[in-house]
């Protein structure tokens, strides 16, 4: 549960942009070079380079998913959000 806290924004672009309070809940860097990333990974090419303790470090394998998925997915939290709103 998130305590009704945003964890992501749209940004301008129309991109999605994580919130630092969603990656520390979440619990480990994902390496994507996020821009509110609080683990301090900032080079998202070359995961040698990065600050990040290696237990801080995505464990899981990654899982792909449609688009369609992906929307769902996202139209559901904004709902949720709205809700709570």
């Amino acid at each position: 549960m998130n305590d009704g806290k945003k964890d992501f924004y749209i940004n301008k672009d129309g991109n999605t942009v994580f919130t630092e309070e969603f990656h520390l809940r979440r619990g480990y860097c994902c390496e994507s070079g996020c821009l509110h990333c609080p683990y301090g990974f900032n080079d998202k090419h070359d995961s040698a380079k990065s600050d990040v303790p290696h237990e801080l470090r995505r464990q899981t394998e990654i899982i792909e998913v449609s688009d369609e998925e992906m929307a769902e997915y996202y139209l559901n939290s904004i709902e949720k959000i709205e809700e709570a709103e």
